[in-house]
């Protein structure tokens, strides 16, 4: 896949993160804007980098950085045991270990689910489905998840043509 698309900025900053996470043990992936607009979806500007990953690695990856978790600033929809936020990729990027969304009254997993690899420069990203990239903007329910849901959803259809 090109990546005509992406800004220098943003490709700078996505190969960074897949730099970081090279010595990840477990599953992990992107998931909102950045695998949204790693799938297609043009967003501009991309905000942050989210990264869905194990607290295992959260842990070690906290070690490396020197940061500490700041788990207590979930919300009343979003939680993880483990959440922090890096800025020296350019772009924000925010890491999220045992993440769960409240939907019905019930807490949720969200889960690194990667099925797709993507390239930048030296750097592997890994990305869930666009299905399953479609059912967390579902489960997360916001105004820009709902806004990027017919995008990915005519990507999907468009990808399903190619077969």
């Amino acid at each position: 896949m090109a990546f005509d698309h992406l800004s220098s900025a943003q490709r700078a900053a996505l190969a960074g993160v897949g730099e970081m996470m090279r010595k990840a043990r477990d599953p992990w992936c992107l998931i909102g804007g950045a695998a949204a607009l790693l799938h297609g979806v043009e967003i501009s500007p991309l905000h942050d980098i989210d990264v869905l990953l194990s607290l295992r690695d959260a842990q070690a990856l906290l070690a490396q950085l020197g940061l500490a978790s700041n788990a207590e600033t979930g919300s009343d929809r979003f939680r993880s045991t483990c959440f922090f936020a890096w800025t020296g990729a350019g772009v924000p990027v925010e890491f999220m270990a045992d993440f769960s969304v409240l939907s019905d009254g019930n807490w949720i997993p969200v889960v690194p689910e990667p099925a797709e690899t993507i390239s930048i420069g030296n750097a592997e990203l890994f990305l869930p489905s666009l299905h399953d990239l479609i059912a967390m903007y579902r489960l997360f329910d916001r105004d820009k998840d709902r806004a990027r849901i017919s995008d990915l959803e005519r990507l999907e259809r468009r990808s399903g043509e190619e077969i």
